[in-house]
């Protein structure tokens, strides 16, 4: 007999194939309250390690201000163009702070919690842009949030041990494009062990991207083995605090 959760499988599978990345987007507001409505229930729906519930999400709608995060995106239309903008942060704080009024050790300042906090803001930030769209909205996550750590953090005035993790652009979607290209599934999952790929494997999960993607497929990755911003998490030191050191 099947289950509630089981009856909605089919809808479910349908909206993640529905999924698009949208940069194009109309001016329209978002309905009053269904910001909050879908954080609070993609909260309830995501999962979160030992429940500690490291994270904060900082809403950005105002015109002045987006302008301003637009420009820390490497000045990307859609900052400017979607009527919200939510900034998911790995949120130690919160916690230190009830530790402290408790007289309890403090902790949750180390790489682990860095880790625990980041990794339940990107599990939170997928729930939630999962939920956006089956409201019909279109979203786009902003890996410039990487990019521009720092001055976000300082931007929305976020105390220490507070980080940025990455950033949603949410509206009304004003295109439709086409489905992005995925690795096939034997390239990514494995049966008990990992399975090193050949160099002909590697090529052939290369040659089904068109040649302007995969351009930019290659562009991307220099980037992130780059000496850039993107490195910044080989280099984490040992207290992530120091990344929020006033000054």
């Amino acid at each position: 007999m099947n289950t509630p959760a089981q009856a909605l499988a089919p809808a479910f599978a349908e909206l993640m194939a529905a999924h698009r990345s949208i940069r194009d987007y109309k001016p329209d507001p978002l309905p009053a309250g269904l910001v909050d409505h879908v954080l609070e229930d993609a909260l309830h729906g995501t999962s979160s390690s030992g429940n500690l519930n490291l994270i904060s999400v900082v809403k950005t709608q105002d015109p002045a201000r987006k302008e301003v995060l637009c420009e820390l995106h490497g000045g990307q239309p859609m900052v400017r163009q979607a009527p919200l903008v939510l900034t998911f942060c790995a949120d130690s704080f919160r916690t230190r702070e009830w530790l402290a009024r408790r007289g309890a050790r403090l902790g949750f300042a180390d790489l682990v919690s860095w880790h625990t906090a980041a990794f339940d803001a990107m599990i939170l930030s997928q729930t939630a842009a999962l939920a956006f769209e089956s409201h019909g909205l279109g979203i786009c996550y902003m890996g410039t949030t990487l990019f521009s750590m720092r001055g976000i953090a300082d931007f929305l005035e976020l105390p220490e041990n507070v980080l940025p993790v990455t950033s949603l652009v949410v509206g009304w979607p004003d295109e439709a494009p086409t489905q992005r290209d995925r690795l096939p599934p034997a390239a990514w999952i494995h049966d008990e062990r990992y399975a090193r790929p050949s160099g002909d494997d590697i090529h052939m999960v290369a040659m089904p991207t068109p040649p302007h993607r995969l351009d930019h497929r290659i562009m991307r990755c220099r980037c992130f083995t780059s000496a850039s911003p993107c490195s910044l998490l080989s280099r984490w030191p040992s207290s992530w605090t120091s990344l929020r050191k006033p000054g």
